[in-house]
């Protein structure tokens, strides 16, 4: 995806030599709508085969809602992230947890956002580190919320984000 995005890149520079947009530039923003485009769709496609569409669909919300204000591991390359992400809304789209099984889930993923949110996102956000405390807030209220809901699609998606927070070496809380 990266050679398809630089491919890409290059082709617009071609064709409008005189902006000032750079080559790195463009390139940079295809990989970005790419990292969003690309697992949307290889999830849909999949989920087309299982017929869980909606719930798909609520996954990939949720995922999204839930990384947008904990951050998260970042992949060092795009096919990676498409597939890991893809794969965890196909996958929590068919899960079927009992009640016991939800809480545990969401509990655990809040326990994960008190200790390690928000995660890798200094340099990946505009929002000052100063709010960082409450983006950890707002994490774990998000997750908090399916003890309400009780949704096995939304506990297995929260949770696989959570993990996602877990950094090397146990810094917790750290804002890079």
């Amino acid at each position: 995806m990266e050679t398809i995005s630089y491919k890409l890149a290059h082709s617009l520079k071609n064709r409008v030599p005189s902006h000032p947009g750079s080559v790195e530039v463009y390139r940079f923003a295809i990989e970005a709508l790419l990292s969003v485009i690309n697992p949307v769709i290889l999830a849909l496609v999949i989920s087309l085969l299982t017929g869980q569409i909606s719930a798909t669909c609520l996954s990939l919300v949720a995922m999204a809602s839930l990384r947008m204000i904990s951050g998260g591991l970042h992949f060092k390359k795009l096919w990676v992230c498409t597939l890991v992400t893809a794969t965890t809304a196909v996958v929590a789209s068919i899960s079927d947890l009992g009640l016991t099984y939800i809480m545990v889930a969401t509990s655990v993923s809040v326990l994960l956002a008190l200790i390690y949110c928000p995660s890798r996102i200094k340099g990946q956000t505009r929002i000052p580190s100063k709010y960082f405390p409450l983006l950890r807030l707002i994490a774990v209220m998000l997750i908090a919320s399916n003890f309400l809901i009780g949704s096995s699609i939304i506990a297995v998606t929260f949770l696989i984000q959570s993990l996602t927070l877990i950094r090397k070496g146990g810094h917790h809380n750290e804002p890079s």
